[in-house]
Order: C-alpha cells, then structure tokens, then sequence
C-alpha cells in the first residue's frame, strides 16, 4: 500500500481514533492479559533485560509488565528522546521516571543500555496500528526505526504490543520501516 505523505497523516489519524476509543475496562482488562501472555512466553521469561515503555494517551499500558519485570530482578530500560534520537536509560523503580518530552514519563537515571554485554533481551515496542503481514505503523517520528536500524542485533528480539482492535488488513511501508519480529495483540 502506497500512500501520499498527506494520506498517510489521515490514515494515522484515523487509526489513532479507533485507538482511541476503545473503552477505558478494555484496556485495563488487556493490561492485565499482556501480563498473563508475557508470563508464559519463553522470551520474556529468559531475558535479563527488558527494553519497553511508558504508556500515553491511549496505548497498551505496561506499568504491571515493567513493576512484574523489576521485582524478577530483570534490567528495565525505558526510552528518552533528544535531538530526533532515542536511548534507553535504567529504571530500578518506577518511582525514577520524570516528565520528559511530550509530557510522556521518561527514566531519570543515566544508565544506558549497554549493547555489548551480550546478555538476553527482549523489546515491546509501542504502535498505532499493526497489519495482517506484521508491520507496525508509529506515530511517524521515526525513533523506533533509527533507534533499530542502528542496533539490528536487537530487531529479531522485538515485539510490537497493543490491543487486537489496532490490527487492520495492510499498512503503508516505506523502505526505513522495521518490522517487529512478532506481535502481540491482546
């Protein structure tokens, strides 16, 4: 699907709406479930380190996925951005997030991850929406896309989380767009 710059911007927006509004016990009820998956999968049960999110507005809220990850003693990482570029930076807690950009809560901390340690990790990444082939449709700054065509090591280690209403039959893709390696829609 080819789509005109301004086309794409509706297209978003559009996904954004339906995003928007499913109702606030849905997406409690799907915070827990992502819990409960995550829980079970082998992925997340041997990483030692979780590069995830904070959510905002409407997404897949993570909060009981990051305290979960924590008291199992994993290294949560949670990104902040600067200068169109985005880094992930330790959390021990969630008490050490600070407004950041956008007003979305940022880690406070200055430990970043380090990809050279060679250990176990796993990624979820945020999305508008997500299409039937994988592909994940963000909200068009780019950050994700840099931030993993710049460690491709972590790409086959992704995977783009939001609710089952935010699948739709196809998505536009330009050349840049990485794909998650897989998805879980709850």
């Amino acid at each position: 699907m080819t789509l005109t710059p301004e086309e794409k911007k509706k297209e978003r927006k559009r996904l954004l709406a339906i995003r928007d509004s499913i109702p606030e016990a849905t997406r409690a009820g799907a915070a827990q479930r992502i819990l409960q998956v995550l829980r079970e999968d082998p992925a997340f049960i041997t990483c030692d380190h979780l590069l995830a999110y904070v959510a905002t507005h409407s997404e897949l809220n993570l909060n009981a996925v990051l305290e979960d990850a924590l008291s199992a003693g994993k290294a949560v990482y949670l990104p902040r951005t600067a200068d169109r570029e985005m880094e992930f930076y330790r959390i021990r807690s969630m008490e050490d997030l600070v407004p950041g950009e956008y007003g979305i809560l940022v880690p406070a901390g200055e430990e970043r991850f380090d990809f050279s340690k060679g250990v176990h990790s796993l990624m979820l990444l945020p999305g508008v929406a997500y299409d039937k082939a994988g592909n994940r449709m963000g909200y068009g700054g780019g950050y994700y896309d840099r931030f993993l065509s710049t460690h491709p090591e972590l790409t086959p280690f992704t995977i783009g989380v939001g609710y089952e209403q935010q699948q739709t039959e196809a998505l536009p893709v330009e050349d840049t767009d990485i794909r998650p390696a897989r998805l879980l829609l709850v």
